[in-house]
C-alpha cells in the first residue's frame, strides 16, 4: 500500500462526501481547517493558519495607526468607517486565533467521526431521508456562502472605483478639490507617502476578501453543524413517535398492557432513545462552546457598527453612501439568518416532549414508565445553543439587536 493511500484510510468517510469537500475548500483558503486532529501534515496550510493572526494583528495596527494620527482632522463619518473596520478586523482577531487552540480540531474531529448523519442514514428509510435532506440543505447554504465570499469584496471595489472614477480621480487632470474615497483609511509604518492608487486597490481587494473569508467560513461551518443538529432532533422525534410495540391486531383491542417480552423491546427502544438523546445534548452543547465567542462578537458587531452604518448610509449624497450599502446589507442579512438558523434548533426540540408523551407509554409496565416519566422531564426544556452560557442565540436576541440598533439610530440621527 502506497503512503498516499495509507494516509487517506485515516480520514473518516464522511470527509469524501461532496459538500464536505467543498467545505474543506472554503476553509483551506485561510487555513482553518485542523489537518492535524485527522493525523494529517499540510505545512503549507499550517503556515497560513499561523500567518493569518499576525496578518490580521497588523492591520489592526495599520488602523489604529491612522486613527491615532488624524483622529482631530477628520470628520465623523470618518471617523464612524474606522470604527467599523477596527471593529470588523478585531473581531477577525479573535476568528483567526481560534484556530490555534486544541479545542478547535475537537470539535471537527467529533463532527467527521462521530455527529455526522452519515452514520444514521442506514438505520432506516426515514433515516436515510432525513440525512439526503440535511445534505441537501447544506449544499445549498454552502453554495450561497460562496457567492457571497465572491461577490462582497468584488461589488464593494468596484463601487468605490465607480464613485471614484464619477468623481473624477481617474481623469488624466483629478480636480483639485477632491479627494479619494476609501474602503477603510489606514496608515504605514514610518511611510508617509500614499500608496499608488492601483496598489491601494489591490490591498483593499486582498483585505476585504480575507476578511469576507473568515468571517463567512465560520458562519458555514456553524450552519452546517446546526443543520445536523437539527437533523438528529428530528430523527430523535421519529424514534419517540415510534416508541410503541407492535401488537396482534385480533388481540389489540383485548391487551390493556404489554407483556414481558414487548416491555424488553420497549426497553431497548427507551435506551436507545436515552443514548441518542444524551449525545445530541452533547452535540448541542459542543456548538455552544465552538460558536460562543465568535457568534457573540458578531452580535457585538451587528449592534455597535448596524447603527454606524445606517447613519452612514442615510446621512451622505448618494454617490458617498453608495459605497456602504453592501456591507449594509451583508451585516442585517447576516444577523437575521444566522439568528433563523439557531431558532429552529428551538423550534425543532419542542416537538420532543409532545411526540414522547403522545406515544403509546400507557401499556408499558411500572418501570418502562417511569423511564418515559424522567425522559419526558429531560426533553421538557428545549434545547437551545448559547454563547457562554449567557446569551441565547435565536430571535429573541436578534429582535433586541434591532431594537436597540434602531432606536440608537433615529436618537443619533437627530443631532446630524
Amino acid at each position: 500500500m502506497s503512503t498516499v493511500d495509507r494516509r487517506k484510510n485515516h480520514l473518516p468517510p464522511t470527509l469524501k462526501l461532496k459538500n464536505m469537500k467543498m467545505l474543506v475548500y472554503v476553509l483551506n483558503g485561510i487555513g482553518a481547517f485542523p489537518w492535524e486532529a485527522f493525523r494529517e501534515r499540510r505545512p503549507f496550510l499550517l503556515f497560513i493558519t499561523y500567518f493569518m493572526p499576525f496578518e490580521t494583528l497588523f492591520v489592526v495596527y495599520m488602523l489604529t495607526n491612522f486613527v491615532y494620527h488624524n483622529v482631530r482632522v477628520t470628520d465623523l463619518a470618518t471617523r464612524s468607517q474606522c470604527a467599523i473596520t477596527l471593529i470588523l478586523q478585531c473581531c477577525q482577531l479573535i476568528r483567526t486565533t481560534r484556530r490555534l487552540l486544541p479545542a478547535y480540531g475537537y470539535v471537527f474531529k467529533t463532527f467527521f467521526e462521530k455527529n455526522h448523519l452519515y452514520y444514521l442514514k442506514d438505520v432506516s428509510p426515514f433515516h436515510n431521508d432525513i440525512y439526503n435532506k440535511v445534505e441537501k440543505m447544506t449544499n445549498f447554504y454552502t453554495y450561497v456562502e460562496i457567492f457571497f465570499i465572491i461577490m462582497l469584496p468584488g461589488s464593494m471595489v468596484a463601487i468605490n472605483v465607480f464613485v471614484n472614477y464619477q468623481n473624477g480621480l481617474f481623469s488624466p487632470n483629478p480636480p483639485a478639490n477632491v479627494t479619494w474615497s476609501r474602503i477603510s483609511y489606514w496608515k504605514l509604518p514610518f511611510i508617509d507617502t500614499e500608496p499608488n492608487i492601483y496598489i491601494y486597490l489591490t490591498i483593499e481587494y486582498l483585505g476585504s476578501q480575507i476578511c469576507a473569508l473568515s468571517t463567512l467560513q465560520l458562519d458555514l461551518v456553524i450552519a452546517v453543524l446546526v443543520f445536523h443538529l437539527i437533523g438528529h432532533i428530528v430523527v430523535m422525534v421519529h424514534e419517540v413517535e415510534t416508541l410503541e410495540v407492535p401488537v396482534d391486531e385480533a388481540a389489540e383491542a383485548q391487551q390493556l398492557v404489554y407483556n414481558d417480552e414487548q416491555n424488553k423491546i420497549l426497553s431497548d427502544k427507551i435506551v436507545r432513545v436515552v443514548h441518542h438523546h444524551v449525545d445530541v445534548i452533547a452535540f448541542c452543547d459542543m456548538i455552544s462552546d465552538f460558536s460562543g465567542v465568535p457568534v457573540m462578537c458578531n452580535y457585538f458587531y451587528q449592534l455597535v457598527c448596524g447603527c454606524l452604518l445606517l447613519i452612514l448610509t442615510t446621512s451622505m449624497d448618494f454617490k458617498s453612501a453608495a459605497q456602504f450599502t453592501v456591507i449594509t446589507a451583508s451585516t442585517f442579512t447576516e444577523l437575521v439568518v444566522i439568528s433563523f438558523i439557531f431558532e429552529m434548533v428551538v423550534i425543532t426540540s419542542k416537538n420532543l416532549p409532545h411526540a414522547l408523551y403522545s406515544s403509546a407509554w400507557e401499556k408499558a409496565s411500572c418501570r418502562n414508565r417511569r423511564s418515559v416519566f424522567l425522559m419526558l422531564l429531560r426533553m421538557q426544556q428545549p434545547l437551545q445553543v448559547k454563547g457562554l452560557d449567557i446569551v441565547t442565540f435565536g430571535f429573541d436576541t436578534m429582535i433586541a439587536i434591532l431594537k436597540t440598533t434602531f432606536s440608537y439610530f433615529i436618537f443619533l440621527r437627530s443631532f446630524t
